[in-house]
């Protein structure tokens, strides 16, 4: 959800990294990095730190894991 408890659909940014972690943009605009384990995408984002990454992992299916 966004501030305005708005729920927003990542579905076709996050589709091409399906069982992959991934950093998006603060804003969830954009991909900033991908990786297939947490510890290669937490090291890689650090590069982004002023677009406050989020970091998740994108299921095979249709649920997700938000760190």
């Amino acid at each position: 959800m966004n501030e305005q408890g708005q729920i927003i659909d990542l579905s076709e940014l996050l589709r091409p990294f399906k069982g992959k972690w991934v950093a998006i943009s603060g804003d969830k605009s954009q991909v900033l990095c991908t990786a297939f384990t947490i510890e290669e995408v937490l090291k890689e984002s650090e590069k982004y730190k002023g677009l406050e990454p989020i970091i998740l992992r994108v299921p095979d299916e249709h649920t997700a894991h938000l760190l």
